[in-house]
């Protein structure tokens, strides 16, 4: 699966292509469709960059096939068999972004945060008072 298109236009039309023909052709020509797409989701949750976007790329190709088995009955029946299978791939990628993000704001000196945050929005903040005092 390519995932990594960088235009977000050109990646959409990809992903809307794709799932079409996933229509048709997955379960049975195309049965390990859902799994390449949570191991491209799973492997890039603590990976580079560029493999960032082929984790975002792959979250919305699941969301997209997802919405899409959901709007037939024989659909549903797919989708509520995958989700089993899908629910720990994707909470475990969850977790492992989730405590990439938590270490990252441990890590990170707030005050430092604060003093260039207030500095840098203090004529913003003193504009926005006269404003006010003059709408009364």
């Amino acid at each position: 699966l390519v995932l990594v298109e960088a235009d977000d236009l050109v990646a959409a039309q990809l992903v809307m292509a794709m799932v079409r023909i996933a229509r048709t052709d997955w379960p049975r020509q195309w049965p390990d469709l859902p799994d390449a797409l949570l191991a491209r989701l799973v492997d890039a949750s603590g990976a580079a960059p560029a493999t960032d976007l082929a984790a975002h790329r792959a979250s919305q190709s699941l969301h997209h096939l997802l919405k899409q088995k959901e709007r037939t009955p024989t659909g549903r029946h797919q989708l509520a068999e995958l989700c089993v299978g899908l629910f720990d791939g994707v909470a475990g990628a969850w977790s492992g972004l989730m405590e990439t993000l938590l270490a990252g704001l441990a890590a990170t000196d707030w005050r430092d945060v604060g003093a260039a945050g207030a500095a840098a929005g203090a004529p913003a903040a003193a504009a926005g008072k006269k404003k006010a005092k003059n709408q009364f």
